[in-house]
């Protein structure tokens, strides 16, 4: 029950929008900088998303929510790849079980 009713709240809400923030405006924000395709996959694949991924199962983990949370970003990014990594669906599809893995585990290493 506890986990369903932190399901429709506000905080999942806020987990949603900045999982969407990650997934989609920080992969516009880049194209439209200009950056060629190596700096992009190192930024937002390596450095962006990989901090974002462990911070959020801290957050998660920290203050006792739901695990369903860590879904989020994992899943809109894989719905999100392949509209900005089209060129390379070949490898960037095993990112999103990466980020999911990463999460979990920071998620677990945070619990008390």
């Amino acid at each position: 029950m506890k986990a369903l009713k932190q399901l429709f709240s506000l905080q999942a809400i806020w987990y949603l929008a900045f999982a969407a923030f990650f997934s989609y405006v920080v992969p516009i924000i880049f194209a439209v900088a200009g950056t060629n395709d190596v700096l992009r996959i190192e930024f937002i694949l390596f450095l962006i998303n990989v901090a974002y991924a462990v911070l959020v199962g801290i957050i998660i983990g920290k203050k006792d929510q739901t695990i369903i949370f860590t879904i989020f970003f994992p899943l809109l990014f894989q719905i999100s790849y392949s509209s900005f990594f089209g060129g390379f669906s070949s490898y960037v599809r095993y990112f999103g079980p990466v980020y999911l893995l990463m999460t979990l585990l920071a998620y677990g290493a945070s619990k008390d």
